[in-house]
């Protein structure tokens, strides 16, 4: 089975984030901009069950620095070095059937490979205190695979600096993040401290070399680089003390020249390890009721974070789900708050409440069949129903009974209540399942889908209404930005009497009943890469205002366009965008490459999650706002109040329109 967004005027702010989201509050159109992998916003993670390796060392970790693919425990012992790099290694055996894409990750598949190195201090003290300062004011969630299935761990502490009290009598030893990359340990000597007993061993395996005053720990993705120690008095860091490491094996010692024991000495050498950065690419983003911010990104792995409206972290609820075992996901907010994400290939989905906690989950998937991809989410028009776009198949053994479809998913457990197939598969070169790549609702209570070649639209009792051709041709393989193999695309919004789209060059104007193009585009910056005649976007991400602007993505800017497509303003981002959000603040949320922001655009509101009603044209209506249902003579009418007025000749009465 497969694995599968500044006015002209704006100043752009260059200010760039191992492992976290940084926040910087700005003073022009930019209200906030963040980053992944600032070395400012490494933090050591309280452990509470969710950094493991065997049973006992589980107990055994106190903190964790959690970098996705490289990992740090601090034990009560020591320091682990954790590395688990994804390498593609050519396939051997028969070809899996799933795996249909005819580009690189056709011919190759991606595992996991890991090396442990273990960093003990020699006759420590077993009683040692571990100490956490400096604690940040966002905290983590994790939800990790425990017995089959998912066990969520939230409200967990992160903190800048982790104190190993009394390691040795009167020897502290203090770890906090280089400002560049790295870890620093400072091994404080307090007056009268022997530095011959602080002694630390690397794990047998592993080659420990001392080359030009540094230490080398072999792995096998590099070494592990422990910097000579620039050595000190606590008092004057200026009074230099002569220092050096010194090496018995694989235990490393200290060799201090000509200093004086009664006075407090600081030996100050620094970490730095293989890098296996995180891609730091944001896929979606999505706000709630009250103008919180929630971004999906990262890829090892996959994570949900949220903000508030002035950009402050609140809190980082880590999937179990990574690039190496799975295909990027996709996730959406409700009004209230409440997130749903999915991994993509092996579509699984969990519901993720207010605080970051792990409300359920459920993974659809069987051994053989059926099988489930879930690439893009939507909510009806009032948020009482939630659909997933993506594929289906019976079996895992029949490559040609895949098929695009869209599946109606229970709010209360996840589960798939009821699926209706929308896209075929073509056999040809390459062959192509036909997935959904897209969905939206509208206010008139349909939904509105595209696949790799198509535009069509279904009830919500899961029928189809029509489907027609996109124009688009989607590759399979789409689009070029994600990090490993196929994604969703937000590409496709509705104002309930038009449905917008974009193709990553291009922005449409769609007819809502038929889906054929009125107008249409350029996208300034906009790019899509072609092979074999089909077309991968580089980037991506449509919105509606409640004025009904038009903003759209691109690969350096996010373009506002009136309701007819008539360009009215551009703001720039630092890289390609791949999703843009309305908030409710005058402000569009832009995310993508690395990055995401908070950016003014003199937007209107966000479109509201009502449906409208069609009511009979025997009834004459009075109220605003309404229009005519598409396809009859009837009064279409906003269900958000509570009533209107409406007459049959010389009698008015109210009409309770709530569904």
């Amino acid at each position: 089975m497969k694995n599968k967004l500044l006015n002209k005027n704006t100043y752009l702010l260059i200010i760039l984030s191992t492992f976290a989201f940084r926040i910087f509050a700005q003073t022009n159109n930019t209200s906030w901009l963040i980053r992944y992998n600032d070395p400012k916003d490494r933090v050591f993670v309280e452990n509470k069950g969710q950094f493991q390796l065997t049973d006992l060392e589980q107990s055994s970790i106190k903190y964790g620095f959690d970098g996705g693919q490289s990992k740090i425990y601090f034990t009560d012992k020591g320091v682990i070095f954790r590395f688990a790099k994804q390498v593609n290694t050519e396939k051997t055996g028969e070809k899996e059937e799933a795996n249909l894409n005819e580009e690189e990750n056709d011919n190759k598949k991606i595992e996991t490979k890991t090396d442990i190195v273990y960093a003990t201090w020699e006759g420590a003290n077993s009683d040692v205190q571990i100490v956490a300062e400096d604690e940040t004011t966002d905290y983590y969630s994790y939800s990790i695979k425990e017995n089959g299935g998912l066990k969520n761990i939230n409200h967990i502490a992160a903190f800048k600096k982790i104190i190993y009290k009394n390691l040795y009598p009167n020897i502290d030893v203090e770890y906090v993040f280089h400002p560049d990359k790295g870890i620093e340990y400072s091994i404080i000597l307090h007056p009268g401290a022997d530095i011959t007993q602080v002694k630390l061993h690397y794990s047998d395996g592993h080659q420990v070399q001392l080359m030009n005053g540094d230490v080398h720990i072999s792995t096998d993705f590099g070494d592990i680089i422990d910097h000579a120690p620039t050595t000190f008095y606590s008092d004057n860091h200026s009074n230099i003390v002569n220092s050096r490491f010194l090496q018995t094996g694989n235990t490393i010692s200290f060799g201090l020249e000509n200093y004086d024991n009664t006075k407090e000495v600081t030996i100050d050498p620094w970490t730095i390890t293989p890098s296996f950065p995180n891609s730091g690419k944001v896929w979606n983003t999505q706000v709630d009721g009250a103008g919180n911010v929630y971004l999906y990104g990262g890829d090892t792995p996959l994570a949900l974070k949220k903000y508030s409206a002035a950009g402050l972290l609140q809190w980082t609820y880590n999937t179990p789900w990574d690039s190496a075992n799975y295909w990027m996901g996709t996730m959406i907010t409700d009004l209230a708050g409440n997130s749903y994400v999915t991994s993509g290939s092996n579509g699984e989905i969990s519901k993720v409440n207010t605080s970051g906690g792990l409300v359920w989950h459920n993974n659809p998937n069987g051994l053989f069949g059926p099988l489930y991809e879930y690439w893009h989410l939507a909510f009806n028009c009032d948020q009482t129903q939630l659909v997933v776009g993506g594929m289906t198949t019976p079996s895992a053994l029949s490559a040609s009974s895949y098929r695009g479809a869209i599946m109606n998913i229970n709010l209360t457990n996840g589960a798939i209540l009821g699926t209706i197939i929308v896209g075929g598969y073509s056999s040809g070169f390459p062959p192509t399942i036909h997935e959904v790549r897209s969905i939206c609702p509208s206010s008139n209570g349909n939904f509105y889908f595209m696949t790799l070649d198509s535009i069509g639209s279904i009830t919500p009792a899961l029928t189809l209404n029509y489907k027609s051709i996109n124009n688009y041709n989607f590759a399979y393989g789409s689009p070029s930005y994600t990090v490993k193999g196929n994604l969703g695309l937000n590409a496709m919004k509705t104002n309930g009497n038009f449905i917008y789209t974009q193709s990553g060059k291009t922005v449409d104007k769609r007819n809502i009943s038929n889906g054929s193009i009125v107008a249409s585009a350029p996208i300034p910056g906009g790019t899509s890469s072609s092979f074999l005649g089909t077309n991968s976007p580089g980037n991506s991400g449509l919105d509606i205002d409640s004025c009904g602007n038009v903003y759209v993505g691109s690969s350096n800017q996010v373009v506002k366009y009136d309701a007819n497509l008539i360009q009215l303003a551009t703001a720039a981002t630092p890289s390609a965008v791949y999703d843009v959000a309305v908030n409710n603040n005058g402000e569009v949320i832009a995310c993508g490459n690395g990055f995401a922001a908070s950016i003014a655009m003199s937007n209107c509101h966000p479109i509201k999650p009502i449906c409208l009603i069609c009511v009979p044209p025997t009834i004459i209506v009075t109220a605003t706002p309404s229009s005519i249902c598409a396809g009859s003579s009837s009064t279409l009418l906003a269900s958000g109040a509570t009533s209107y007025s409406w007459s049959t000749g010389a009698t008015t009465n109210p009409i309770n329109v709530n569904p």
